[in-house]
């Protein structure tokens, strides 16, 4: 939304925002305070790692840990500010400041991991990811879930502001589709089941403990938390559909002559290996996930890709999209589902129209541009 005002007004916005006090639109709500709630409505509440008092620590050790994790805490400030502070430029400058803000969360992620699983071999500090003895690393799992959206994000504005030409569009999706499927894993195997695993502990303490109204509460917030986050991992799941499907069309473009996805014309100097890995570039430098390479790309495409093979996973696509969107309150969210849904109409009555030419035009979602399909070339 902030897109659509001017360049005055948005730099207005960011000084409006976040003062220099850090405190929020001037308010006792500080950039501390929005990067824990943060963490909290993800996985991290009620969590043995944020919260000292179930330390069992002296006074000296206390403290060095205290000062730690205050460290790192502060570091995740600066992350989150730059962040926020992305959305006040215009859709080009967004990109490239996302593209710094990943070696930020990348190094986070490091950081992170190392003060956790510290603490965890030296004091015993940290939680359980469930009834065996892995470390949930519930901070550093935070940080990871947020530089995965943070690379999706780079990739998808990249195709929004058609920086991508025609024969590398397909390496885009294929490597969104692989992102979203890390970040689905991830939230549903490492958030959701960390908070699920809390849920079972606070119902079996509830039991034998005299407190159980505190134990309620927490309870009752951690459920509240899971619903919004299976709320956000089956929107994921859906767009993901989506994703996988549009790779399907591609390869399906590619198997009927319409398009080269793996080749360069002559006009150019330079080789489609090389053109990938400066595409993915920014990606280099990060240590997880891990990044795919050029003969993973030339090996993806399937050559008995059908075309009703690729309409049978528009639909499921659709069908995901318009169910998750019963749930959906929010006008500007059903919105965004709606014009996803007329993607996968747009695409299967492009594959039923047989068009003469290949053609990518505007379409119904900034993220997915229209593939006007033609009829298999006759040699």
């Amino acid at each position: 939304m902030v897109n659509e005002y001017h360049v005055i007004n948005k730099g207005i916005f960011q000084l409006f925002l976040i003062r220099e006090d850090q405190s929020i639109l001037g308010s006792v709500y500080h950039l501390s305070d929005l990067t824990l709630d943060l963490m909290n409505h993800v996985n991290v509440f009620n969590c043995n790692v944020s919260n000292p008092k179930t330390w069992n620590l002296n006074n000296a050790d206390t403290e060095l840990v205290m000062d730690a994790l205050s460290q790192l805490l502060k570091d995740l400030e600066a992350g989150v500010y730059q962040n926020l502070t992305v959305y006040a430029n215009n859709r080009c400058r967004q990109r490239q400041l996302i593209n710094k803000n990943l070696l930020v969360w990348d190094s986070l992620q490091v950081q992170s991991e190392n003060f956790e699983m510290e603490i965890y071999n030296n004091y015993k500090i940290g939680d359980k990811l469930s009834d065996t003895d892995e470390n949930a690393l519930p901070i550093s799992s935070f940080i990871y879930s947020t530089k995965l959206e943070l690379m999706i994000e780079f990739l998808l504005i990249g195709i929004e502001l058609e920086l991508y030409r025609e024969f590398e569009i397909y390496s885009i999706y294929w490597y969104i589709n692989y992102l979203t499927k890390v970040y689905i894993n991830h939230s549903t195997e490492r958030l959701l089941k960390f908070n699920k695993y809390k849920i079972s502990k606070i119902v079996a303490k509830k039991k034998k403990s005299k407190n159980k109204q505190e134990l309620e509460q927490k309870r009752e917030k951690l459920t509240k938390i899971n619903e919004a986050l299976q709320h956000k991992i089956d929107y994921w799941k859906g767009f993901q559909r989506l994703i996988n499907s549009v790779c399907l069309l591609l390869n399906y473009l590619q198997n009927q002559k319409m398009i080269k996805f793996d080749d360069l014309t002559a006009n150019f100097i330079t080789s489609f290996e090389s053109l990938f890995r400066l595409r993915f570039k920014p990606f280099e430098s990060i240590g997880v996930p891990s990044q795919l390479t050029f003969a993973q790309y030339s090996s993806s495409f399937a050559s008995d890709v059908s075309q009703d093979e690729v309409i049978n996973s528009l639909n499921m696509a659709k069908e995901a999209l318009v169910e998750y969107n019963k749930s959906v309150t929010n006008d500007n969210e059903k919105q965004w589902i709606s014009s996803l849904v007329k993607t996968c109409f747009s695409y299967i009555l492009e594959l039923k129209g047989g068009k003469n030419v290949f053609e990518v035009s505007p379409g119904y979602n900034t993220y997915f541009p229209k593939f006007t399909a033609k009829l298999p070339v006759i040699e």
